[in-house]
């Protein structure tokens, strides 16, 4: 086979990935409704009530890892217009805190810059960046805290997310957006694949290194606006 028709085999059997994700997702959709079903029928049985509640946590765990992968599984179209980071960061913190809040971590900013205007799709990068720090508020001890860090240079901009979690290990860093290297692929390890892919379509670049007072320092570097 030559590369041309390798690529062309690959090509088409993302193809059929997608509709087959498609079509999943619309199974898990009516398994679900089972599932609710089962939950009424069972109402005055708690033990059904609680077996019932795993069944719907699983399928909408499972139909959320399906979204995720068939969007990794189509191309990304990029709507970019001018926009300030730090807006962006701020309003995600924002969103964020509730969730840093149920696990006692706090969340700190820390900008060089009051603005720091860049041509982004605000939505996805948004999306990029929330995945990579709800993965650090997860990640870090109760009572611990999450440090996001801004920092202009001439011609990028730096965010810098450092979590105060266990050493998760060499090996493990350096896969941390490659979900087939993880010990298993779930929703966590395709959304961090999916933010590596939406960065580098913004002609950025996404790291990982392992801090030596323990914890993870996630660095993603993005060019200026010009």
């Amino acid at each position: 086979m030559t590369e041309v028709e390798e690529n062309q085999h690959l090509l088409r059997t993302g193809r059929l990935t997608s509709k087959l994700i498609h079509d999943f997702k619309n199974q898990l959709g009516g398994m679900k409704l089972y599932a609710a079903y089962l939950k009424r029928r069972f109402a005055d049985n708690p033990e059904g009530v609680e077996v019932a509640d795993k069944i719907i946590e699983g399928i909408n765990n499972m139909a959320e890892q399906a979204s995720v992968l068939s969007r990794l599984t189509r191309p990304l179209e990029l709507k970019l217009c001018s926009a300030d980071l730090v807006s962006l960061i701020e309003d995600l913190v924002s969103e964020c805190r509730s969730n840093a809040g149920t696990k006692n971590v706090s969340i700190v900013t820390r900008f060089e810059e009051k603005e720091i205007r860049a041509e982004l799709d605000s939505r996805l990068l948004s999306g990029a960046l929330k995945a990579i720090l709800e993965r650090a508020i997860d990640s870090t001890v109760a009572g611990g805290e999450v440090v996001i860090q801004l920092s202009k240079a001439e011609k990028e901009v730096s965010i810098a997310i450092i979590d105060k979690g266990e050493n998760p290990g060499e090996l493990k860093v350096a896969g941390l957006f490659d979900p087939l290297s993880a010990d298993r692929i779930d929703g966590r390890s395709l959304e961090l694949a999916l933010a590596e892919r939406i960065i580098e379509n913004h002609r950025g670049s996404v790291g990982a290194s392992i801090n030596e007072d323990g914890g993870v320092t996630i660095n993603v570097s993005l060019p200026l606006q010009s």
